[in-house]
This record gives C-alpha cells, structure tokens and sequence, in this order.
C-alpha cells in the first residue's frame, strides 16, 4: 500500500510542477465564471441564479471530464514514451499497483479541481447577488438555505395503463389480439395520455403521495404545480383538498391562477398525517379544459437539509464518475498512442452521454403491445449494452443543486451508480492487464 500512495503523490506533484493541474483548475473555472456572468433570465435573483448556476456548472463539469479524459491519456503515454515506466517497472513493485497508484495521483488532482470549481460558482453567486436589493439577497438566502425533497404522486405508467386497456378491448371482443401492431398500441396510448392530461369544467382528479413519514423540518410542505390553458390571459380557478383516511376534508385551499406558470402555494404541516400517506385532489372552476401534464404538473417539496449536505453529494457523486473517466483514459493511453488514445476515450464520452437517444430507440422498439421473440432477445441485447455505455455518463445532480432540490440518492443508486461502478471495475481490470502485458522490462534492458 505505501508504494501505490508513493506513485499516486509524485504523479500528482507531477501534475503540480508541470502546471498541468493549474492549467485544467483555471480552465475548468472560468470557464464556469464567463457562463455564469454571460447568462440572461428574467431579472428575479433567485431564478437568474437557478439559471445561471445550472448552466454554467452542468458545461464546465463536461469541460472538465473531457479534461479529466485527456489528462490520464497524456500522463500515462508521456511516462510510457519517456521511459519513466520503463524504469519504475524494474524495481520489485507489481504492475497493479504502478496503475493503481497513477489513478489515485489522477484522481487527487480531479479532487482539486471539483472543489475549485464548486467554490468558483459560489463565489459567482455571492458577487452577482450583490447588484440586488436585501430584500432579494434574503429570498435568495432563503430558497438555497433550505434543501427540499421533492415528492411525485405514485402513477401508473402510461405504458401499462395502455396495455391494460388493450387487454380489455381484447377481452370485450373489440379488438383482436393479433392485430395489435405498433400503430394500434400508439393510437390507445395517446388517447390514455390525453384523458390522463385532460380535465373538463367542473370535474376533478386526484393524485396520491407517499412522502414516507411526515416531514419533521418546517411549518409547511409546499405544492408545486402548473396548468395548461387555450386562453392564457384568463386566470384558472378551482380548490386542493388533502384528505388522508381519518381524515377526509382535513385541508381546503382555493386559488385563481395564471395558466403556463409554475405555482407554488404552502400546506401547513399539521394537514400531512404521520403516515405522510395522503390524496390530493382538484377540482376545476375553470371555464375551460385544463391540462395537467404528468412532466410538470403536481408535485410535493418539504425541507430536507442544507445547501452543504446538496454539495456534499453532489461532490461524492461526481467523483465517483471523475474516477471512472481517469480509469478509461489511463485504460487507453497504455493501449494506444496518445492521439488515438485520446479520440477513443472522448468518442466513448460522448457515446455514454447520447445514451438517452438510444435508450429513447429502445423504447419505441416495445411499444408494440406484442413482439417476436427475435425482437424482444434484441431488445435485452440494446438494454444490456446500453447499461453498459451508461458507465460514463455523468451523474444527474447539477439540476438538483441549481434548483435547492434534495439530490436524490436513491434514484442515484438504482438508475447510475450499478452501471458505472460495474463500468469502472472493468475499465480498471483491463487497464492493469494492459499493462502487465507492456514488456516494459525488455524495453528498458535494450535502452541500456
């Protein structure tokens, strides 16, 4: 173990004395800085910071894993052109943890380079507050101070709410199972999606929520939710009513808002039961069909931390993936040479992050309700590459954190961590394969 912490140290001196690390920290910063300051909204400090933070912070965090990328490939193929391995590989020290070491060097320079960047967005957030009132600084303060976990209603998929209605029309004799193609089951799903979304004049809907237990932070849980409307000039009227079993009417909240815009109004917290188990429902005043889409209808915010613990896991988060990059381009720098090592680790990037156009193929491959059994071994065949290619994707945090939103870590752990943590231990196997396969020995022994 001393001998790996001993390589990982004077690869990132290295890093240090070569201005390597320095070079990458100031790029990957202001770049952050000049997004930031050139970004525009609407003038409102605390969404202009939303704005800016989110878009300044998700580009220069790419900037810097392509970085990261090109960083590894040219540390390990400078070594291994310069003979330096040559030499390290002649002393009794296996090859494990000569990449071992080189990876933890990479991965303490990352390190650096993360907190340089998360206080540079900071520090942009401070200044740029300074042009505001105290009044909007205190706003400010507010919304960011207090992280909120963000709560949707359990729903039934669209997808399975489709099938279902096909397999009634099958049974009543309305439909023939055999006729079911792709554009049949479109045709039943977008009349689910459309009565799902749809509500009449004087009608009403209600949607479930499970918070878990009732929230112990805060006087209230705020209501987040926005409708859809012809006439956007005319308010929306209607009531909430929060009822839980016990209690049936025990929260009543009327309101008359402008359709197109994100509402935010607050229950008080003695409404929520123990259970935090309750049923929302709408009813429309509106003079007119609303629409309520499922993407950005309803949804339940309560407190749930600070702004620290939000950079906290995003940090852990985003190092975890940091470190999976510095193994994929040590993996490549000693397999190739630098300008190919280089273009394979940023086309296997930008493969990882297109991930979601290829999973968006895989779904419209089973949308039909029945498939062959070629077709659905080929669906497993894309689901299971696809797993794989999200190794390198980069953890979605950065909306959460631009939004005072509660980074989920339990969607972290079931959707990305298992790919990328099976992608990094492979990528690091191979990596220490390729090595022991380098005759670095007989190369040094011919130099002599």
């Amino acid at each position: 173990m001393r001998q790996t912490l001993t390589i990982a140290r004077l690869t990132f001196l290295l890093a240090v004395r070569t201005g390597m690390l320095w070079g990458t920290l100031v790029l990957a910063s202001g770049v952050a800085a000049f997004i930031f300051f050139v970004s525009t909204g609407d003038g409102v400090l605390v969404n202009e910071l939303q704005l800016r933070v989110q878009y300044s912070y998700a580009i220069s965090y790419s900037l810097l894993t392509l970085m990261i990328i090109a960083t590894a490939c040219f540390t390990v193929r400078s070594q291994l052109d310069g003979r330096q391995l040559h030499l390290l590989s002649s002393r009794p020290i296996s090859r494990s943890r000569i990449w071992l070491g080189q990876w933890l060097g990479l991965l303490g320079s990352a390190a650096v380079i993360e907190v340089a960047l998360i206080l540079t967005l900071l520090g942009c957030a401070w200044a740029y507050g300074q042009s505001y009132t105290d009044d909007q600084v205190s706003e400010a303060q507010s919304f960011y101070g207090v992280i909120k976990h963000e709560s949707h209603p359990v729903e039934v998929a669209l997808k399975e709410l489709t099938n279902a209605r096909i397999d009634n029309l099958v049974v009543a004799g309305k439909l023939d199972r055999g006729k079911v193609d792709l554009a049949t089951w479109k045709r039943n799903y977008d009349k689910i999606q459309r009565a799902d979304q749809l509500l009449a004049p004087g009608a009403e809907k209600s949607w479930q929520f499970d918070l878990g237990s009732k929230p112990t932070r805060g006087d209230a849980v705020d209501l987040k939710f926005r409708f859809y409307a012809n006439d956007s000039r005319s308010l929306i009227k209607g009531a909430w009513q929060l009822s839980a079993p016990g209690h049936p009417e025990s929260y009543r909240l009327e309101f008359a808002v402008p359709p197109h815009q994100y509402i935010t109004e607050q229950i008080p917290l003695s409404a929520i039961p123990a259970s935090g188990q309750f049923e929302l429902t709408l009813r429309s005043q509106a003079e007119s069909d609303i629409i309520i889409r499922r993407e950005t209808g309803v949804r339940i915010y309560h407190a749930a931390g600070t702004l620290w613990h939000n950079v906290t896991k995003a940090f852990i988060s985003q190092m975890i993936h940091l470190g999976v990059t510095a193994a994929v381009g040590l993996m490549a720098g000693i397999a190739f040479t630098f300008p190919v090592a280089s273009f394979l680790a940023i086309v296997l990037y930008f493969l990882s992050i297109s991930s979601g156009m290829f999973t968006d193929v895989l779904r419209d491959l089973t949308w039909g309700h029945d498939i062959s059994l070629l077709e659905r071994l080929g669906v497993v065949v894309i689901g299971g590459g696809l797993w794989l290619a999200r190794g390198l994707q980069p953890p979605g945090v950065t909306g959460d954190a631009s939004s005072a939103v509660s980074i989920p870590l339990g969607r972290l752990s079931s959707d990305w961590l298992p790919g990328i943590l099976v992608y990094g231990v492979v990528i690091g196997i191979v990596g220490m394969w390729l090595l022991s396969r380098k005759e670095l020995d007989k190369l040094t022994s011919g130099a002599a």
